[in-house]
């Protein structure tokens, strides 16, 4: 019972003095991640596991693409959404928030599913993830960018949408390409 009573008293004393010792930076910082709201930290969050995925499926394009427009598609996104992840980590930094370790549990499932592929049935499994993965990323960082509270968070959802943009309109040529008979993508 002494050495639990002495324990409790080390650790009170010990958040004691460093709740005192907090430099204006960590109080700042701690204020910081508390203006962050719940849909704001999902969403950069989920970042991670996107640029991850994409940079993994590009890897995997590289290898297994039989066609230049799926291999150099691949090499893209490698490039930009190592640039984009890196931003990321960088906002992250910024309003305090710790990124996943790992991603999560859908990019992990989709690049197994594409591992499984070769030849034509790859790239066509490729395409059709990158446009419909293009699609949803476009409408969350359109919606990050309109409604997000927090500034930073909000101006990379706004800086990253030009290229994400960008690469669903690569993919989708990139696809009709693949497949004359895809139609046209509808102009909003």
């Amino acid at each position: 019972m002494q050495l639990f009573q002495h324990a409790a008293a080390v650790v009170f004393a010990a958040t004691c003095i460093g709740t005192v010792a907090m430099d204006g930076t960590s109080a700042r910082a701690a204020a910081q991640n508390q203006n962050v709201s719940a849909a704001d930290r999902a969403f950069l969050e989920s970042t991670y596991s996107l640029n991850e995925g994409e940079i993994t499926l590009g890897h995997l394009a590289e290898q297994r693409g039989t066609t230049p427009a799926v291999t150099s598609y691949g090499r893209r996104m490698i490039l930009d959404h190592t640039q984009a992840l890196d931003a990321s980590k960088r906002v992250a930094g910024r309003v305090h928030l710790t990124l996943p370790a790992a991603v999560d549990a859908a990019t992990k499932a989709q690049y197994d599913e594409l591992s499984k592929k070769s030849g034509r049935d790859f790239d066509t499994a490729y395409l059709d993830a990158m446009v419909s993965g293009h699609e949803a990323a476009v409408r969350a960082f359109d919606d990050e960018a309109t409604k997000g509270q927090n500034a930073a968070i909000k101006g990379y959802a706004q800086s990253e949408l030009p290229m994400l943009r960008e690469h669903l309109s690569l993919a989708q040529k990139a696809q009709r390409e693949e497949r004359p008979g895809v139609a046209e993508p509808q102009r909003r």
